[in-house]
């Protein structure tokens, strides 16, 4: 008669960027106690997947923790899973990146611990059949993967596809929330009856999230994961159920075949069934920072002379490629500003590795950045890069090489995830852009101007420009578009937008004209929405600055008036922006908060700040009005 069997893994999968006290509080409130009570209890068989962030990391800051991992892999107590080595979504990197980054995961496990992963866990479960033949390359025989809610298998199966064939162990769904809320009858009960209903020689599965565990018991207890041990470990003594390995069982054929769709089955998703493409939908950030991932990434071919900086660049590719800012998890995902900064700083390394000397030459081409069918703009220069969409003739991104940071990379959240919003009125799903075109009639109030819901504003930002004029060797872009202007009866009027790409410096040149048979008297302001990694007085210091006098503005000001330079010193990341005029304006300072539910509870996050230089005109029929507006980016010295 053959043995009744279980699995019991662990897994942690961490973004890289991950901030050092993550790693901490996962060290203490889980890894040690963990493998400490593994290490005494050499009967207990545990499945281990930690991102390759967690080992590297442990590794410079507690080596003794991977001497314990490897000891306990000496002794076949320990099964390392292998998976992405910089956590991608495997489904959406290519092919080849995909084969690379499980490679990596595999090659340094073996180095490491001296043991060659056969199983794998997918990132953020994010499964699709085109996966198995990256798998079948990589030496993969097994995955454990959540099954889909409504299937409920608990056995393994072999799945084929284009030739290649696959074990999946299915999580047990019930059995693994049962475990980590400690129920101790229903796991009986459900142990008991599947061991009488499973064939010969079978197996079931349990994977515990680790910071589900965690936030599910008193915060940093160190003592919760070692009781859910206890307690499946004695469940299994008292009904003969043994614990394995999938290495153990490894040349065993299931006795069935099954198929597992293309889906995202992780336990907790931020909609009930939700496919993880719509996810692109929801946040067109994030469908931003892909199209950019996949900017990048056409690049590296073109790096010919200096084969060694290709090398580099692909590494830095793949570390782009982590899925902090494509997901949304416990500890905030895209949310985050910090893992969105992690993920641009890689991939604005991989755009200076391109600018190869002797060769590279600053320019302004096309590519579609933002994946809404329409090319963008793009300016590569020395120390900036800026793009430039025709919607609102404004910019979507502007990187600033000399630090890595894109000061473009603003934020919203969705309504359905969001307890609380700095700013209100922002609908879901809208990208905030730089250098928006708003008129505000004269007398509604402009420090508190709702650009989505307010009859006396008229906002630009998702009007379609025509291009009017392209010089891409002289780094000048012109649009133009003839609009009313609602609030104003029987008004007209022809905006025309001239950025000139500099060094250092977006210039933007303005030019109205009044095409209306009456006079034209309002306000005019070009909304900037830049992303610094805080926004406190520590780190953020914004001012007016004239020849003999600074005018600060402190974090409870909304409002500064007769500004002509206003600088904005970046502490973080040691580096001045400058919002420069020709003409003097009155600028209105917010900054957009979301509070979201983590695993630490509510979390208030800094997104970006918004500036909204003002100007009043007053034209009559066939004047223009005329301003230049400029945005310097330079090292703090």
């Amino acid at each position: 008669m053959g043995q009744k069997r279980i699995i019991i893994g662990f897994q942690d999968q961490k973004p890289l960027g991950t901030q050092v006290e993550d790693f901490e509080f996962s060290l203490y409130s889980c890894y040690k106690p963990l493998l400490t009570y593994l290490y005494a209890q050499p009967e207990l068989k545990i499945a281990l997947y930690l991102s390759a962030s967690v080992y590297e990391w442990m590794e410079s800051s507690y080596p003794e923790i991977n001497m314990l991992i490897a000891d306990m892999v000496k002794r076949k107590q320990l099964e390392l899973l292998s998976g992405g080595f910089y956590d991608p979504i495997l489904q959406i990197i290519p092919m080849k990146d995909r084969t690379q980054q499980i490679e990596m995961t595999t090659t340094f496990i073996r180095k490491r611990f001296g043991f060659r992963p056969r199983s794998i866990w997918i990132t953020d479960q994010v499964w699709n059949p085109v996966l198995i033949s990256s798998l079948a390359t990589c030496g993969m025989k097994s995955v454990i993967q959540h099954d889909t809610p409504a299937e409920k298998r608990t056995e393994p199966f072999l799945m084929q596809e284009m030739g290649n064939s696959l074990t999946i162990y299915p999580v047990n769904r019930q059995l693994t929330n049962a475990l980590i809320h400690k129920d101790v009858d229903f796991i009986r009960h459900a142990l008991s009856t599947g061991s009488r209903n499973m064939d010969d020689d079978s197996t079931m599965t349990v994977m515990l999230d680790v910071n589900t565990v965690i936030s599910n018991s008193i915060i940093g207890d160190p003592h919760t994961i070692i009781e859910l041990c206890r307690i499946l470990q004695e469940v299994c003594e008292e009904l003969g159920i043994s614990l394995t390995l999938p290495m153990n069982i490894q040349d065993e054929q299931p006795g069935r075949s099954g198929f597992l769709p293309s889906g995202w089955y992780r336990e907790t998703l931020p909609e009930e069934g939700m496919h993880f493409n719509e996810i692109f939908l929801r946040y067109p950030e994030m469908r931003q920072i892909y199209g950019k991932m996949l900017y990048v990434s056409r690049l590296i071919p073109g790096i010919k002379r200096e084969k060694s900086l290709k090398k580099i660049a692909g590494k830095e590719l793949l570390k782009a490629q982590s899925f902090g800012s494509y997901s949304i998890s416990q500890n905030g995902g895209i949310y985050q500003n910090y893992l969105r900064k992690e993920n641009y700083q890689h991939m604005i390394e991989v755009e200076k590795l391109t600018r190869e000397r002797g060769v590279f030459s600053t320019s302004i081409t096309s590519y579609d950045v933002d994946i809404d069918g329409e090319d963008e703009f793009i300016y590569r220069g020395k120390n900036i890069t800026a793009v430039f969409d025709r919607y609102g003739a404004s910019m979507i991104e502007l990187d600033y090489l000399v630090n890595s940071w894109n000061y473009l990379d603003t934020f919203v959240g969705n309504s359905s995830e969001i307890v609380h919003a700095t700013l209100e009125h922002i609908p879901d799903g809208v990208l905030q852009k730089t250098c928006t075109d708003l008129f505000i009639e004269k007398t509604a109030d402009a420090v508190s101007y709702d650009k989505y819901g307010n009859d006396h504003v008229f906002s630009l930002e998702d009007e379609k420009y025509e291009l009017e004029r392209l010089v891409k060797d002289q780094k000048n872009i012109s649009f133009l578009i003839k609009t009313p202007i609602p609030f104003q009866k029987n008004s007209e009027v022809q905006i025309r937008k001239t950025y000139t790409c500099h060094t250092n410096t977006i210039q933007l040149d303005y030019t109205i004209e009044n095409l209306s048979k009456g006079r034209l008297n309002c306000l005019f302001a070009s909304e900037l929405n830049l992303s610094f990694a805080f926004d406190s007085e520590e780190m953020l210091e914004i001012a007016s600055h004239e020849v003999n006098l600074v005018r600060e503005m402190k974090p409870g000001d909304t409002q500064l008036r007769n500004v002509k330079v206003l600088r904005l010193r970046d502490l973080h990341t040691k580096a001045i922006v400058s919002v420069l005029s020709d003409k003097r304006y009155t600028v209105i300072r917010e900054s957009y908060n979301t509070t979201i539910h983590s695993q630490m509870g509510e979390e208030d996050i800094y997104q970006y700040t918004r500036l909204l230089p003002i100007w009043e005109i007053d034209m009559k029929p066939g004047e223009s009005w005329e301003t230049t507006i400029s945005i310097r980016i330079e090292k703090l010295k």
